[in-house]
This record gives C-alpha cells, sequence and structure tokens, in this order.
C-alpha cells in the first residue's frame, strides 16, 4: 500500500538522521517514509481511521479546519460549534447568517453583517455597517465601521480602519497594528511593524 501521509508525534531512532541529506529540506512523510518504504526498513504506526485529523500548518488548511468545525463535521469537546456567547452583544439591527462562532466579550455594532463561514473571537469589537463574509477575525481586534472583509484571517490585536476592504487576505503580526485609512488589500501582506 502506498504512503498517503502522516499526522501526530514521530518517535524516530537517532539513526534516522544519518538517512537525511545535511542542510537540506527533507520531509518526513513526502522523503524519509517513502525512503523507508522503499528499502523496506521496518517502522510502524498507528491507525486512527475515525479520528480527524488535518494539519493547520498552511492557511488554507486551517480555513478548511475552521470550516468543518462550523459545519460540525469535527467537534471539539467542552466547546460550541457556532452560535453566539452569552458575554456578546449583537446590536438589534446587526444580521448574522450561516454558521458564526462569536466568542467572549464580542460586540457587533448597529447594521453590521456577519456571513458564515466566519468566526469572531474573544474581545472582538466589529464596529457599524461593517460586512464580514467567510473570514476569521481573532481576539482583540477591531473591525473599522464600514470595512468590508471577505475570505480573510485577521490575527490578534489588529485593527482595520473605517471603510477599508479586506478580499482573500491574511493581516498578521505582534502587537497592535492597523491596516493605514484608505488602503485596499487583496492578497496576503505582513501587517506594520
Amino acid at each position: 500500500m502506498p504512503f498517503g501521509g502522516a499526522c501526530g508525534v514521530d518517535s524516530v531512532c537517532s539513526s534516522i538522521f544519518s538517512k537525511i541529506p545535511a542542510q537540506t529540506f527533507y520531509d518526513f512523510g513526502k522523503n524519509v517514509f517513502p525512503d523507508l518504504q522503499q528499502t523496506a526498513a521496518k517502522f510502524y504506526g498507528y491507525s486512527s481511521a475515525n479520528a480527524y485529523w488535518v494539519d493547520i500548518g498552511t492557511p488554507e488548511e486551517y480555513i478548511r479546519a475552521t470550516r468543518d468545525v462550523l459545519a460540525e463535521k469535527f467537534h471539539i469537546p467542552h466547546s460550541r460549534s457556532s452560535g453566539v456567547d452569552p458575554t456578546a452583544t449583537v446590536a438589534p439591527t446587526a444580521e448574522i447568517q450561516g454558521n458564526v462562532w462569536i466568542g467572549r466579550n464580542a460586540t457587533v455594532a448597529e447594521n453590521a453583517t456577519v456571513v458564515g463561514p466566519t468566526v469572531i473571537g474573544d474581545n472582538v469589537r466589529i464596529e457599524s455597517n461593517v460586512h464580514i463574509e467567510s473570514s476569521i477575525i481573532w481576539q482583540n481586534s477591531t473591525i473599522g465601521s464600514n470595512a468590508k472583509l471577505k475570505d480573510t484571517i485577521v490575527g490578534i490585536d489588529y485593527i482595520v480602519e473605517s471603510n477599508q476592504e479586506l478580499i482573500s487576505t491574511i493581516v498578521a503580526n505582534n502587537g497592535p497594528n492597523v491596516i493605514p485609512n484608505g488602503v485596499s488589500i487583496g492578497h496576503a501582506v505582513e501587517g506594520p511593524r
């Protein structure tokens, strides 16, 4: 049976490192394990056929895993898949559509629209007339009034100023960050330092 992939923790003998070329990127799943199979070396695994596994090391896979949780394809124990936390405030004129998760102490202001699959993290402030669709907003961020976000990830403590448009974008960095007023972004960027 051809090797298809691996997830989790690998436990190996130190002698395995002699088989890995120095100063070269060498992936266990794509290089080391197939090499072991070709040489008929012994190695063992644990089958967890009924488990949910995904490597969230890329933005695409992180988004896919997040959407799977929102769609209840996978359930994280002791948590909810979607809905509004009881400590969050959603204005009566705000509109929440589809699979949306809104965290603790988040605020969604008047006339804002949040369309799933979307995650609004803890302590996030969504100001008035904002439109967010298919996005992930990490904790302590602020989305300024009249901003539009689609297929976007906003990092921790980020500030998106009013009237900004972010489409298929990742904005994240260390510490508080601001996307300046008048800037429109349509690709992955690193935030200001």
